[in-house]
């Protein structure tokens, strides 16, 4: 456990190291051409004052770099921090309101990847970052864009502090046996998996995600594997039933589900634990948790 903890510190460091050397090596002349996590470059004259984020993980990322007094407008999904609580919003990440939008007169929208939408902003002359972050690294990627778009240069000491939080979490655990633990981000079967961000903090944490590698992030397990799989314990990301999980067909002879150890994350816990931004400390603190949850009725 020590060693796993030890050999993501290493890699943090890495990537951190990578993204600043890249930024920096712009020429000057370039200072505020930043690409997107779809490599899509974007020129910035000045640094943006009026910012839309289709992205609640984007919205924290961008207060978290003391920039929350340049969002103007966040989708329905955005409740954190209180501050923009007051901001107008403008719909889904993926279905927004385009004329909600024009009216707010941003001069960049972060937002998920959704061709439709950023085609119809880009032709009305809105410039549009696709900032989604999948796994920890493209987290990293994400602060680190969003600082050069800024011109702030302050990712690297957020960036520290969350590692600190992400080490002490791993550290506290160090004396647990290792569990083998299924993640059901939906009642569909879809799961969190070990390449994803949530999969990735699981590991951190000395778990062993039953979906493992070669299946992307997040996706849909068929009930036969699960029940096969047999795991420990059950982490439910979305608002769902004990009762409901338990009386799945052939679920009742699941480890998890015989000793009651179904970890139904309470809605703070929830989101904190989906969105890819600075508070995944808290996320990691939350999977914690489950995993000290005891064995309980069935």
């Amino acid at each position: 456990m020590r060693f796993t903890a030890a050999r993501h510190k290493a890699s943090f460091w890495l990537d951190c190291l990578l993204a600043t050397i890249s930024l920096l090596a712009q020429p000057a002349a370039s200072a505020h051409e930043v690409p997107d996590m779809l490599g899509r470059v974007q020129q910035f004259d000045a640094v943006p004052r009026r910012i839309v984020s289709l992205l609640p993980s984007m919205a924290e990322t961008l207060c978290a770099l003391d920039a929350c007094d340049r969002l103007v407008g966040v989708d329905r999904y955005t409740t954190h921090p209180a501050q923009v609580l007051a901001l107008p919003q403008v719909g889904g990440n993926y279905d927004p309101s385009i004329e909600r939008i024009v009216s707010l007169k941003p001069d960049l929208v972060v937002m998920p990847h959704a061709p439709r939408v950023s085609e119809r902003l880009e032709a009305l002359g809105i410039r549009t970052m696709v900032m989604d972050a999948m796994n920890l690294r493209d987290v990293r990627r994400v602060f680190a864009l969003t600082d050069q778009v800024l011109q702030q240069n302050k990712h690297q000491a957020v960036l520290r502090r969350l590692e600190d939080e992400l080490a002490e979490v791993a550290r506290n655990l160090a004396h647990m046996p290792r569990q083998r633990v299924y993640v059901e981000v939906d009642g569909g079967l879809y799961t969190a998996a070990r390449p994803s961000f949530i999969g990735e903090l699981l590991h951190l944490l000395g778990a062993e995600n039953i979906a493992g590698e070669g299946r992307g992030n997040f996706p849909k397990l068929n009930a036969e594997f699960i029940v096969g799989a047999n795991p420990e314990l059950i982490i439910t990301t979305y608002q769902a039933r004990g009762d409901e999980i338990a009386h799945r067909p052939g679920w009742s002879g699941i480890r998890a589900v015989r000793s009651g150890r179904l970890c139904l994350l309470a809605a703070h816990d929830r989101e904190v634990v989906i969105r890819p931004g600075p508070r995944l400390g808290e996320a990691a603190r939350a999977l914690a948790n489950c995993l000290r949850l005891t064995s309980s009725p069935p």
